[in-house]
């Protein structure tokens, strides 16, 4: 459930800048990432939240966003949220 509020809040971010209307086009490369974190135990309808959700990314926002998951249960997650103060 945790994961689930994660990534609408990062999904609601990334969709209100892009409401804004673009005036100058920028000359540097933007990353621009969304980060879904997950454990190790997900049921069926976590994952298709995953699937779903960076489907819809991809749909939504295509090369110019990145979809990155994270499992929490695993180094490399707790670095990453360590590493973005969350």
């Amino acid at each position: 459930m945790v994961s689930m509020t994660v990534l609408i809040s990062f999904l609601l971010i990334i969709t209100a800048c892009n409401q804004q209307p673009k005036t100058a086009q920028s000359t540097e490369s933007e990353d621009i990432s969304v980060i879904y974190f997950h454990i190790n135990a997900r049921c069926v309808t976590c994952r298709t939240i995953e699937t779903e959700a960076r489907k819809d990314v991809m749909e939504l926002f295509g090369e110019l966003v990145v979809f990155k998951s994270y499992n929490l249960d695993e180094k490399m997650g707790q670095d990453m949220v360590n590493g973005i103060n969350l």
